[in-house]
């Protein structure tokens, strides 16, 4: 850190930060998400964070705040696969095999069922409805 300012985070001592703490945040990461993509994802954009903050953050609440904001973000991840329903493609790839005919059929009424109850709704409220599903 320079003398001058001691809530500078200089790129030595970021890169000593990035050195001692990514396993750990990998691993927590990982362990949250059960994802290994997604947390070494997360694990980079919180490290840009601290990085891009590195003028107003000191050197001993880095490393919390690097947890907080991968925290954070594995949280806003976690969110938004449950609101889509995303799940790895190899866990559904075993599922497709066993499919029956019956369900296929019965899941393409259900469609039909509710693509007839969406194209009922008034011309806003089919627009916000459609919106906030894409």
């Amino acid at each position: 850190m320079s003398q001058a300012d001691p809530t500078e985070l200089e790129v030595g001592s970021f890169v000593r930060l990035f050195n001692s703490a990514l396993r750990d945040l990998r691993t927590y990461l990982r362990r949250t998400l059960r994802r290994d993509d997604d947390a070494d994802e997360i694990a980079q954009e919180a490290l840009l964070r601290v990085w891009g903050s590195r003028d107003s953050v000191s050197l001993d609440t880095a490393r919390p705040l690097l947890f907080r904001i991968a925290s954070n973000l594995a949280i806003d991840r976690l969110r938004e696969h449950k609101r889509w329903g995303l799940t790895p493609l190899t866990d559904r790839e075993h599922e497709i095999d066993g499919v029956s005919a019956e369900r296929i059929v019965a899941a393409r009424q259900e469609l039909a069922a509710i693509q007839s109850a969406i194209a009922l709704l008034p011309d806003k409220c089919r627009t916000a409805f459609v919106l906030t599903r894409i």
